[in-house]
């Protein structure tokens, strides 16, 4: 039987007894009997109401104990995000700069490499111009043998 029902047959015992002069006596022992089985059939909710009511100061400080365990550990977590986005940011901020100064000198290696094959194509044109001189000076020298040696 549920709670709601052994209420109701205790009810009855009290109701049925008050039926005029005639009515039926209340059964003490039945009615101890009902009472047994409500406490046992008490509901687990009141059972734990009553638990709070009668521990609330027990249990408020734990929930207070836990509240602050649990924000001391947030805390500690949240720091650890910072501190982690801290090095990131300076990762970040040092691989920034490292490529600023690896494309420096790359720019700065090109640079230098264009002007010294600069350099080296104005002494090849000018090693061309001279040896073109000798040829022309050679091919002259050559025609005007000839005219000499035809005369």
């Amino acid at each position: 039987m549920d709670f709601y029902d052994l209420l109701l047959e205790l009810e009855n015992e009290f109701i049925d007894s008050e039926k005029g002069i005639f009515g039926k006596k209340v059964n003490a022992q039945r009615c101890v009997n009902l009472i047994e089985n409500l406490k046992h059939a008490f509901p687990s909710v009141i059972k734990d109401a009553n638990y709070v009511v009668s521990n609330k100061e027990e249990i408020i400080i734990e929930a207070e104990r836990k509240a602050n365990q649990i924000l001391k550990e947030a805390e500690t977590h949240a720091n650890v995000i910072v501190k982690n986005s801290e090095i990131m940011k300076r990762a970040e901020a040092n691989a920034q700069a490292h490529f600023e100064n690896v494309r420096f000198a790359c720019d700065d290696s090109i640079n230098k490499s264009a002007a010294i094959i600069y350099t080296m194509f104005e002494d090849m044109e000018d090693f061309l111009k001279n040896m073109l001189e000798i040829l022309k000076q050679n091919r002259d020298e050559m025609v005007n043998g000839l005219k000499d040696s035809n005369r």
